[in-house]
């Protein structure tokens, strides 16, 4: 792992997606409440699942998770009006914090209409 006091870069080792996501976001949360602000890179990683699982971890310590994936291998998407796949899914997450439960607003989607897990 490199990493700043406010910045990490973890390289999952090709490792089960889930367990590095969810170091990465721990890893996230500590420094956001030590700094104010965090971002974390995880490479070389598989599928992590449900992102907004992870935004909503940050929220529910008050924070405010944001979370992209870059699925460049997996070209299963057609631009708008498109007839071949050119682009990944790259989902994106983003919860925040509620006055009255663990997170007010929590989104998560991708640019497919499906997600790719559910097709397979």
């Amino acid at each position: 792992m490199s990493e700043t006091p406010t910045l990490a870069l973890i390289d999952g080792d090709r490792g089960f997606g889930q367990v590095v996501a969810r170091r990465g976001i721990g890893v996230a949360i500590d420094k956001a409440r030590a700094a104010g602000l965090s971002a974390v890179t995880l490479r070389q990683t598989n599928h992590v699942g449900r992102l907004a699982d992870y935004a909503e971890m940050a929220a529910a310590q008050g924070l405010i998770g944001m979370l992209w994936v870059n699925a460049p291998m997996a070209l299963n998407v057609a631009p708008w009006g498109g007839a071949a796949r050119r682009l990944g899914t790259n989902p994106h997450a983003v919860a925040i914090r509620g006055r009255t439960g663990p997170w007010r607003l929590s989104h998560d989607f991708a640019t497919s209409v499906v997600a790719e897990g559910k097709l397979k």
